[in-house]
């Protein structure tokens, strides 16, 4: 996967346990820690040294976070299980900001979700690079299948597996993590 990591954004959504955070690791590796900020959600990057840990899961953090990365240039953002920070699928005036405008900016994104419904459709609208993994809910698949070509690939992905779909290209295969 081509990755422009100071201009694109990457979402990758399965259920727990599935690989995701490793996955972001292996996308990263070749990336200095020093150009990467990370809202750190289940602490799982004390290797990075530009982590923050949230101190409530609220929009309100999400938002205080992405104002703070707004003031960097050059940067990697990631942000570990972003529904966790939405009550509803509306994007913050932040986020939306943020996708729509942190390109120009040189600053990329990496989210991680476990649920597609309960996240704003311009984040995985906004992304050009999608990671799909396993998920435990029709609903979501359903929801999922309308962003691929082969609507029976997801339910066939094993643990660690995921479908990666570039919204620029069109092109789909199977990653793992």
């Amino acid at each position: 996967m081509k990755f422009l990591w100071n201009k694109e954004t990457i979402v990758l959504i399965a259920r727990r346990q599935w690989g995701k955070t490793t996955m972001i690791k292996k996308i990263v590796k070749n990336i200095s820690r020093s150009n990467i900020i990370i809202l750190d959600t289940n602490n799982e990057y004390q290797d990075f040294p530009n982590r923050i840990i949230p101190r409530e899961f609220t929009s309100e953090e999400l938002d205080r976070f992405l104002i703070h990365c707004r003031k960097n240039i050059s940067k990697l953002v990631i942000v570990d299980d972003i529904d966790a920070y939405f009550e509803g699928a509306q994007a913050t005036g932040e986020l939306k900001d943020f996708l729509i405008r942190a390109s120009h900016q040189d600053l990329g994104l990496i989210a991680t979700l476990k649920r597609p419904l309960f996240v704003p459709k311009l984040l995985l609208s906004e992304a050009v690079h999608l990671l799909m993994g396993g998920f435990i809910f029709k609903n979501d698949v359903d929801y999922l299948n309308s962003f691929i070509k082969d609507k029976g690939i997801l339910e066939k992905l094993q643990r660690h597996e995921f479908l990666y779909r570039n919204a620029d290209t069109g092109e789909e295969k199977i990653m793992k993590s």
